[in-house]
């Protein structure tokens, strides 16, 4: 996890944790730190976190436990918008700066976090949708081994007659 803070355009120090609930709780920590030194009379407007396949929920909840408002953001757009202003190096790094500047320019609006009972039911339609998948998958490999079974066999039928 690479974390940057941006105000008008200087970036400032970009530390790198690992994705444990621990630290989660150390970005919580540290951007509540920053923030008041970026603009004093300011709060700032929207947290954006890159949306990684889940990765990114526990530090978005620690966030919205203290009240910092988080976008989590589309990591496609962010990487369009990072080429399109001419930064085509990918590093955890520049990715962080990325992210604050697309924050910067797009300002994108935060999401109110999802209850738990609505993240479970997320969580299990999710898991529906993948043991589907899996089942389709099956009886599509199922299917291709009785027609390569039965291909012998009608081969054999034919050469007795």
């Amino acid at each position: 996890m690479s974390c940057s803070r941006s105000a008008q355009r200087s970036i400032g120090a970009t530390p790198r944790l690992p994705c444990t609930r621990r630290d989660c709780r150390r970005v919580v920590a540290w951007l509540q730190s920053v923030q008041p030194s970026v603009q004093p009379s300011v709060q700032p407007s929207v947290i954006v976190v890159e949306a990684t396949g889940g990765y990114e929920a526990p530090v978005v909840a620690e966030l919205g436990v203290v009240g910092l408002r988080v976008a989590v953001l589309n990591p496609r757009q962010v990487r369009d918008f990072a080429k399109a202003t001419g930064h085509l190096a990918k590093t955890d790094r520049l990715d962080a700066q990325a992210l604050a500047h697309f924050g910067q320019a797009v300002r994108p609006t935060p999401r109110p976090l999802r209850d738990e009972e609505t993240q479970a039911l997320a969580a299990l339609v999710e898991r529906r949708r993948q043991v589907v998948a899996m089942r389709t998958a099956e009886e599509n490999r199922l299917g291709a081994t009785r027609v390569a079974l039965a291909a012998p066999r009608r081969a054999q039928g034919a050469r007795t007659r």
